[in-house]
């Protein structure tokens, strides 16, 4: 259990707040073997205290099958009707109220209620962190990361694709 998390932290500090090792928390079982608990996208989303350990990417086929983006799901802005992260990521109405954390349709890949276009495929929009120097946009999972860097400015998925990014 420890030399995962040793390994996801030597990760970290390798390609710093960039990387994001997705994976899954599963349940240790004594005598018996480990089970599938959920997809995590960090290791703070296991809870170590109920048994529970983080597994970045080495998974076996039923979580990798569970954790597909296209199968992973998250949250709709109910006023625009858009898949999003949180509720303030909601372009119009950042209110929890606007927000429906558990859509059955909406993805980190994409809005399954949305019929799939392969000329013109529209993806879930994340945000990302601006460094107006060099003009340069990154994509990110956390808005905090942006505030880590002291440079950078958190720009809303909306405004994110606005840019063209």
């Amino acid at each position: 259990m420890s030399d995962i998390v040793s390994e996801h932290e030597r990760n970290l500090q390798n390609h710093g707040k960039r990387y994001l090792d997705s994976g899954a928390c599963w349940n240790k079982k004594e005598g018996a073997a480990d089970t599938f608990a959920r997809c995590a996208m960090e290791p703070f989303e296991c809870f170590p205290e109920n048994g529970e350990y983080f597994d970045p990417h080495d998974q076996d086929a039923g979580a990798i099958r569970k954790c597909n983006p296209n199968n992973t799901p998250m949250g709709r802005c109910m006023t625009e009707n858009i898949c999003a992260l949180r509720a303030t990521d909601c372009p119009v109405d950042s209110s929890d109220e606007n927000f429906d954390a558990d859509d059955e349709n909406c993805t980190y890949q994409r809005d399954k209620a949305v019929e799939w276009n392969k000329d013109e495929p529209e993806f879930t929009q994340f945000g990302s962190c601006y460094d107006a120097s060099k003009n340069d946009y990154t994509c990110i999972w956390d808005p905090q990361e942006c505030d880590e860097s002291g440079y950078e400015v958190y720009k809303t998925p909306a405004e994110t694709l606005a840019a063209g990014v």
